[in-house]
């Protein structure tokens, strides 16, 4: 984001910031969502480690990769986690009914796995 602003505004509008799970990194994008004019200002707030590799990005030691597809990627992946936590949630509820024994619960938690796996699929 801080190397290509196109890629800032696409995040933006994305609206997945809200979602980034570092605090840092969520700071930052906002931050250059916003439109920030100085970049440096915005690297310089970053942890040493994360502020390393953005550097390193800027100053063009890391090779160019597809940045679309790229972005796509991290986009989707950020949109997709609430789905995986939720079926990361009923897994563990179906290993805790069948634990149990509790045939009712574990085939409800398999027909929620099942429509939630559909609709992922659409």
């Amino acid at each position: 984001m801080a190397a290509d602003p196109a890629i800032a505004e696409r995040v933006r509008e994305a609206n997945v910031i809200a979602d980034f799970e570092h605090p840092a990194w969520r700071r930052a994008a906002e931050t250059l969502a916003a439109g920030a004019s100085d970049p440096a200002v915005v690297v310089e707030a970053l942890p040493p480690d994360l502020r390393e590799r953005v550097v390193r990005r800027l100053l063009g030691e890391v090779e160019e990769e597809d940045r679309e597809r790229a972005i796509a990627d991290c986009i989707a992946r950020i949109q997709g986690r609430p789905t995986r936590r939720l079926q990361a949630r009923l897994r563990e509820e179906l290993r805790a009914a069948e634990a149990r024994g509790d045939d009712a619960a574990a085939d409800a938690a398999i027909r929620q796995l099942r429509d939630l796996t559909e609709k992922a699929r659409t």
